[in-house]
């Protein structure tokens, strides 16, 4: 038999692993077995297999699931009490509702039945926008929408707050109808310019009466003067409005300002601008009044809210 070179040369090639060649029967054995054995025909893949779309859709399923199941192993464990802890869920938050505008109600004309903050519109001609935030003790008045004052607004114990403008000043606060009309917004004999300071050393000046010196204060959050008035007691003579007699410091156009009424003497002047308006609120005090009533006046001036 003759032999093929090239099986030969493998086959020595393999059984040599010590590099030495084998015998020559033991190659013969070999070769001839090799010969004698059927060989197996090879399969060869002549065109790709169609797929229907049903297979490729169960297919896709299937790879979908098996990814869901991985990604669903790989998920950190959550345990209840005694193992690792929960963890707890992050609430949605609830946008608070906006809050609504209070509304401050007027200032009641009569008795005061709540103790409140109350609003005021004192110059409804010449600073309608004007409002006067002010809080006020139950048992007290209210008249029109610039006075405050106890059920006793005059002597012998009234204490009241007013809330005037002015333009200028009568030089007599008892002789006051200069012109014989009786009407109380006549203009004053004692003209003043327009500032706090204006007004302020007017007053301080003026030999009607006894004053103090001006000092600083703040109302309502607006800077000003402050000074005292003392008036003489005696009211009798004095010019009537055409029902009672009447005794007026201030001039202006909005009214003759606050009367001081009665045999009331004592008035303390707040000068203040409130953005270009001069606004003055006097507190009035019968000689009989309380401390406890004058305290709470100037309380109520301490609680001032003043809005242009």
């Amino acid at each position: 038999m003759t032999r093929a070179p090239d099986v030969e040369l493998v086959l020595r090639e393999f059984l040599a692993d010590d590099g030495a060649a084998a015998p020559d029967y033991v190659l013969d054995v070999i070769e001839d077995r090799i010969s004698r054995q059927r060989q197996r025909r090879s399969w060869r893949l002549l065109r790709r297999l169609p797929m229907s779309p049903i297979v490729k859709f169960g297919a896709a399923v299937a790879a979908v699931l098996v990814i869901a199941a991985v990604g669903w192993n790989r998920l950190p464990k959550l345990t209840g009490p005694g193992g690792d802890p929960t963890p707890t869920p992050i609430p949605t938050p609830i946008a608070s509702p906006s809050p609504t505008a209070t509304t401050i109600p007027p200032l009641p004309n009569g008795d005061v039945t709540a103790t409140g903050t109350y609003r005021l519109r004192p110059l409804p001609s010449t600073a309608a926008g004007l409002t006067i935030d002010a809080v006020v003790p139950e048992g007290w008045q209210g008249y029109g929408s610039w006075i405050i004052a106890t059920t006793q607004i005059g002597p012998p114990d009234g204490v009241a707050i007013a809330f005037v403008a002015a333009e200028g000043l009568f030089g007599d606060p008892c002789h006051w109808d200069l012109d014989g009309s009786r009407r109380n917004n006549q203009p004053g004999d004692v003209e003043v310019g327009p500032t706090v300071d204006d007004l302020a050393s007017a007053l301080a000046a003026s030999t009607a009466y006894e004053s103090t010196t001006p000092t600083d204060v703040t109302l309502g959050g607006f800077p000003g003067k402050q000074l005292d008035l003392e008036l003489s007691p005696g009211i009798s003579e004095c010019d009537s409005d055409g029902g009672e007699t009447r005794r007026f410091v201030f001039s202006g156009a909005e009214s003759a300002g606050f009367s001081i009424m009665g045999d009331a003497t004592h008035s303390q002047v707040s000068i203040v601008d409130v953005d270009g308006i001069r606004l003055i609120a006097v507190l009035i005090s019968s000689a009989g009044a309380s401390a406890e009533d004058l305290g709470t006046a100037q309380g109520i001036l301490d609680s001032l809210v003043i809005t242009p």
